[in-house]
């Protein structure tokens, strides 16, 4: 999957666990016979992608057919021992980010967008190039 299609990738924050977050990089809710593995990573780069927001959201409500119920008799959703963000993967390819974060204009071809660098907007001095 890439990043044209709309991808998410979701960041984790243990709710009884302080200091245990980062992207979620691995989910398996069947490990360890339906207790779930969850791995995650501080480099964002390296997590796990989903197609969309709902997908992700599915996979957090995500219940293992080995145990579903817990000892309380609630459903068994390992993942929602975390709290979980959704970020939106960029949707521009590489090049349009860089310059987004860096301020570097870029050259387009048709109707792709113009980059600008904050003075060149200021002063007007940016155009389109076609």
């Amino acid at each position: 999957m890439n990043a044209a299609e709309g991808a998410v990738v979701c960041y984790l924050t243990s709710v009884t666990k302080p200091g245990i977050r980062g992207w979620l990089m691995k989910y398996d809710v069947e490990a360890y016979d339906g207790i779930g593995d969850i791995v995650v990573t501080p480099d964002r780069a390296r997590a796990m992608v989903f197609k969309n927001g709902l997908e992700a959201l599915a996979a957090w409500k995500s219940v293992p057919k080995a145990r579903p119920l817990r000892d309380d008799g609630k459903p068994n959703r390992p993942l929602t021992a975390f709290h979980m963000e959704i970020s939106l993967v960029p949707l521009a390819p590489e090049s349009w980010t860089e310059a987004l974060y860096e301020s570097k204009p870029i050259k387009v071809e048709g109707d792709a967008p113009q980059i600008a660098t904050e003075d060149q907007r200021d002063s007007g001095a940016w155009r389109r190039e076609r």
